[in-house]
């Protein structure tokens, strides 16, 4: 920081097509580097929050910053504007944004699923459509305009096409609990959320046999939902 720049605890680089880099500090906001000094833009300059997980460059050139625990702000060259609950963006703790040819933009945040931008609007995308979990860690479009999404709880595909998500870590996990099951082995694997439960059920679904490790001892089930299994 003694040099200019926001903070010290960098979690997002971007460099713009100007060739400046753009840098997003915890606790400090961003900091453009013009490859002579450090300028920084915090709340004082309208930008959303000053904990920057995530920069993206849009087709237009505008500059989205998505902010921890508050929502996201576009920065057109001179004005920052803010996007939060009140535009639709329904939970603010952004962690990661990118987007599509079309111009669509994706944003995941953390507990609140992924949302999508166009036409002035957001639309989220949450468990109950098929998403693994809630908690995104990242958000990357393929050249088929397929988006990849990393939770925390495994990787989901959404099918542009299909209008549907796949979800790759159940379905291997499935297909492995199965095939060994099958075989005659015993399942030994954790109580917790995600590919514990889902290797658990699998195998307690087809009559096999399973063991479940607690880290808590025998009276106490963590998490709570998973005491019936």
């Amino acid at each position: 920081t003694k040099d200019g720049l926001a903070g010290n605890s960098v979690r997002s680089i971007l460099q713009d097509r100007e060739g400046n880099l753009w840098f997003g500090a915890w606790d400090g906001g961003v900091s453009r580097f013009d490859s002579r000094k450090f300028t920084t833009f915090t709340t004082k300059d309208r930008l959303a929050g000053n904990n920057v997980w995530s920069i993206l460059q849009d087709r237009e050139g505008n500059l989205w910053f998505g902010a921890w625990g508050v929502g996201v702000s576009r920065y057109d060259g001179k004005t920052f504007y803010f996007f939060g609950k009140e535009q639709g963006l329904t939970n603010g703790s952004v962690t990661s944004i990118t987007e599509s040819r079309n111009g669509k933009l994706w944003v995941g945040t953390a507990g609140g699923g992924v949302f999508t931008y166009a036409e002035n609007n957001f639309s989220n995308y949450r468990m109950k459509d098929g998403l693994t979990s809630d908690y995104i860690t990242l958000v990357v479009v393929d050249k088929n305009e397929n988006v990849w999404i990393g939770t925390n709880n495994g990787l989901c595909k959404f099918d542009v096409q299909k209008k549907n998500f796949t979800s790759y870590g159940k379905m291997v996990c499935e297909y492995l609990a199965r095939d060994l099951s099958d075989s005659g082995i015993t399942i030994v694997s954790g109580l917790a959320r995600g590919v514990d439960t889902i290797a658990h059920q699998t195998v307690v679904n087809k009559k096999g046999r399973t063991i479940a490790v607690l880290g808590n001892g025998l009276l106490y089930h963590y998490p709570p939902e998973n005491r019936k299994l």
